[in-house]
């Protein structure tokens, strides 16, 4: 899991390990099975996984810290908003 990486990057892995745990038992936080790959993002295929599930789960927005994601979320039948990280001046981890 790509978050868990990048926790375990900047604090450690058990920190990391805790995080992913405490965010999935949230009610807010529904997972999310992706069956169909849209492949929107071109310049960065890693990217795609979270577009897809984005998609998939109906959401109303995209948080995103990668410009390049503007312009490829939109399909025929899904729209999200993409809002940008540094756009609304949140700061960094």
């Amino acid at each position: 899991m790509e978050y868990e990486e990048i926790l375990a990057r900047k604090a450690n892995d058990l920190t990391a390990q805790n995080i992913i745990k405490m965010l999935v038992t949230l009610s807010n936080v529904e997972k999310t099975e992706v069956y169909y790959r849209w492949d929107l993002i071109e310049s960065d295929k890693d990217d795609n996984k979270f577009v897809d599930c984005a998609i998939t789960g109906n959401v109303d927005y995209l948080v995103v810290f990668w410009c390049r994601a503007k312009s490829c979320c939109w399909t025929r039948f899904a729209r999200p908003g993409v809002i940008r990280y540094f756009e609304h001046h949140l700061k960094p981890l």
